[in-house]
């Protein structure tokens, strides 16, 4: 049994033997750990309830049967019939409903083996297969085969890591574009406030000016004319600094108004979710967030943002119902 990124570990039988004996440097070097009798006890009547065909005694049976069990997939190398071990790994992999491969020959097989991996979502695999007095020149050729196996598997993953870095590289730059956009229009926001807010205080601070005596006409008699009835003309208003300041708080205030109008008048923001086949975020994305930043400037949404890493993957879009619609179809 083989843990993937290190390819060791696993279980041998009491006193870390194989057919030909003692086998203390190897079972060191990889990882392996001698069956212990309690830990057998433990599990015994599990593999009973299996109705599988071994003897409880026989200790290459235990070990064979807590490696299928502590993996989760089982790899079998079978060139050709054997009555050894191997075929109660398969027996035990199929009853356990755990996923098996099994390889009839030492022909490559590394694409077939790669998308069992895969497909599978095999993390610890357990390598089952004749003995070499079973099937002699196995080891010699197994070795060869596993070296291409894994040499294709981990060049892969490390692909896949490699791929996986740079999707969040761009996803956490875009966030932080976001970020620098989000707090620039609040700061633009503030300074707009702040201005109207001291030219208002600099006009109710002016103080007011002497205003200055209206001329009032007074009627002229002359006689012996009739007398005329005395007409005077009221002064024309006149607008005192004090007034001009309240005149211009009133425009001010109103010019605010109708800059940020009343919550019940407005188009409020809406926030949806959809989802995005992991494969196709990347693309989403695109590279350094030019396809996302291309949507948002062509929809005029406030922000369009990857939440995870799931698939298919969660994408957050928030601005008004129009513009969020125009962006969910593109």
């Amino acid at each position: 049994m083989f843990d993937i990124p290190s390819l060791r570990g696993g279980w041998c039988p009491p006193g870390y033997v194989d057919e030909k004996g003692p086998i203390g440097p190897l079972a060191e070097t990889w990882h392996l750990k001698a069956l212990p009798a309690d830990v057998w006890e433990e599990h015994r009547g599990f593999f009973e309830s299996l109705k599988l065909s071994f003897n409880n005694t026989d200790i290459w049976a235990q070990r064979t049967l807590m490696n299928v069990l502590d993996s989760s997939g089982t790899l079998t190398i079978l060139p050709e019939a054997t009555t050894d071990h191997t075929n109660l790994g398969i027996d035990a992999t199929m009853a356990m409903k755990k996923p098996l491969l099994v390889l009839r020959s030492f022909d490559p097989h590394e694409g077939t083996f790669t998308k069992w991996l895969q497909d599978n979502n095999v993390q610890v695999l357990n390598i089952n297969g004749p003995r070499e007095s079973s099937i002699p020149g196995i080891n010699a050729e197994s070795k060869v085969l596993f070296e291409r196996l894994f040499r294709r598997a981990e060049r892969q993953e490390r692909e896949r890591q490699k791929c996986m870095e740079e999707e969040e590289r761009e996803r956490r730059e875009l966030e932080e574009q976001l970020e620098r956009e989000e707090r620039e229009r609040q700061n633009a926001r503030r300074e707009a406030a702040e201005k109207a807010a001291q030219e208002m205080k600099r006009a109710w601070d002016q103080p007011p000016a002497e205003a200055s005596p209206s001329p009032v006409r007074v009627p002229r008699v002359v006689a012996p004319v009739p007398p005329v009835p005395v007409v005077v003309t009221p002064p024309a208003p006149v607008m005192t600094p004090l007034m001009q300041a309240q005149a211009a708080g009133a425009n001010i205030a109103a010019a605010l108004m109708a800059s940020h109008p009343a919550p019940g008048g407005e188009e409020s923001d809406v926030t949806i979710h959809v989802q995005v086949p992991a494969q196709r975020v990347k693309d989403l994305l695109g590279v350094q967030g030019r396809n996302i930043k291309a949507i948002k400037s062509q929809t005029g949404v406030l922000k369009v943002g990857v939440l995870d890493r799931n698939d298919p993957a969660n994408v957050e879009i928030v601005g008004t119902a129009k513009a969020v619609e125009h962006c969910r179809s593109l």
